[in-house]
């Protein structure tokens, strides 16, 4: 819900911090939601997004030390003020030595419907793709997967999926739980929706 209300925030990452759950041993200092933001805008300077997508399906922005992901939610707000649907043209790939801190970022990338891969594992020793790390990946990765591979699945088609009479793209969900439904905004971003559990 917090996420819903302001989703410019690293909700988890500050919870984290002010419960002192944090870990300094392990150099565990979850960079300002402020500096994030910063710090993505300035990948825009002087291109507008169609410059960015020029000639590409999607973008791509890794953390390979993500905390609760505040780099990678901020550059998903910086997307979306610059034109780019960052649910359909930017690939989110993060990594961190810590599960905790690993798993709150794939539950905020899940939430903010980010096609995320989030690997847990060292970045120096074993940066992502090893095959010692665990990867979780984002139901929103799943859905557009065919975008970041050079295969033909959804080839000549903006959307992928089926298409439906007026021209957009029909996904199809099974196996959703009943209090989990997708909808989508003014903007044309989709959300995940979670009734408040009883």
């Amino acid at each position: 819900m917090a996420l819903e209300e302001n989703p410019e925030q690293d909700f988890l990452g500050s919870l984290y911090h002010h419960l002192e759950l944090h870990q300094e041993q392990k150099g565990q200092f979850f960079t300002p939601y402020h500096i994030c933001e910063f710090m993505s805008e300035i990948q825009y300077t002087d291109l507008s997004a169609d410059e960015l997508l020029r000639g590409r399906r999607y973008i791509s922005v890794n953390d390979p030390a993500c905390g609760a992901g505040a780099m990678l939610i901020a550059f998903a707000n910086v997307a979306k003020k610059h034109g780019i649907n960052y649910q359909k043209h930017v690939l989110f790939v993060a990594q961190d030595i810590d599960r905790t801190a690993a798993m709150m970022c794939y539950i905020q990338m899940s939430l903010l419907g980010c096609p995320a891969i989030v690997a847990i594992g060292d970045s120096l020793a074993k940066p992502f793709p090893h095959p010692d790390n665990e990867v979780w990946c984002t139901l929103f990765y799943h859905l557009n997967q065919w975008r970041f591979t050079t295969g033909e699945a959804g080839e000549g088609q903006e959307d992928g999926g089926d298409m439906t009479e007026d021209g957009a793209a029909a996904v199809t969900l099974e196996h959703l739980p009943e209090n989990v439904r997708i909808q989508e905004g003014e903007d044309g971003q989709l959300m995940l929706r979670m009734e408040r559990a009883s």
